[in-house]
């Protein structure tokens, strides 16, 4: 099976054309547009092909968790786009699990010192709401949110039937970060080290987004793989429109 591979496009900073390149399946692996627009461009813009949809951190801005979820599922409803949330999809055998994922904070060995920094730095906590009370989210509703889907992925990726593909926006491993932001006060809000896992259950592919840096690795036959276009201001030239990546089907 042959996927086309996004995260980060950031259209609520400019428009986006993707190239024609043919494709069986689209993955964007969050930060696509804000609240439900992303749903509603991925229909027009990939209309011939299905579309998983992961949502980012960004695409709940100015909106709430989890009733942005129910949003975008109802906007993406009898489409070819389908919005994962926890949820597994299987396209031609190819089986597809994917969530934001969040991050467990502790990234620098504290956990404390993690939800500090990312509390002061990070503008989720400022931007985004927790409904139903519509309270602003703090760091730890993200490490809770994170435990929740790590709970969720031990179960799909261990349990039979296997899941080829993981899609999430935040980056599984340290290793996706990038160098020169390694050592960056609020890391633990960009990666956690999900390597245990991908080592017991070696999933053919793991797609995630949030850094802004383009990367490709393995961790034994599990490639671990970002694409993102980031902002306009940043300059980048790691973004490949047109990436496509091959995944056996069974």
């Amino acid at each position: 099976m042959r996927l086309r591979v996004f995260s980060d496009l950031h259209l609520e900073f400019g428009p986006f054309v993707p190239p024609a390149v043919e494709a069986d399946v689209v993955v964007l692996a969050g930060d696509t547009h804000l609240g439900t627009k992303g749903v509603a461009w991925a229909r027009q813009a990939f209309a011939d092909v299905p579309v998983i949809y992961v949502l980012g951190n960004h695409e709940y801005y100015g909106h709430a968790i989890p009733r942005l979820v129910d949003q975008l599922r109802h906007e993406a409803a009898g489409s070819n786009v389908h919005v994962l949330e926890r949820d597994v999809l299987t396209i031609e055998g190819v089986r597809f699990a994917g969530a934001t994922l969040w991050t467990d904070m502790a990234l620098g060995g504290d956990l404390r010192l993690g939800m500090d920094a990312a509390g002061a730095h990070m503008s989720d906590f400022r931007m985004i709401r927790v409904s139903p009370r519509y309270r602003r989210l703090e760091p730890a509703d993200a490490v809770g949110f994170h435990q929740r889907t790590r709970a969720w992925l031990e179960e799909v990726l261990t349990e039979p039937p296997r899941v080829h593909v993981v899609v999430t926006h935040h980056a599984p491993l340290p290793a996706s970060l990038d160098p020169a932001h390694a050592g960056a006060p609020a890391r633990a809000a960009y990666a956690s080290n999900l390597r245990a896992l991908i080592e017991r259950t070696q999933p053919s592919l793991w797609v995630h987004g949030h850094v802004h840096h383009a990367r490709d690795h393995h961790v034994g036959a599990t490639r671990i793989l970002c694409n993102p276009r980031g902002y306009p201001r940043e300059r980048y030239e790691g973004f490949r429109p047109d990436l496509v990546v091959e995944v056996p089907s069974l």
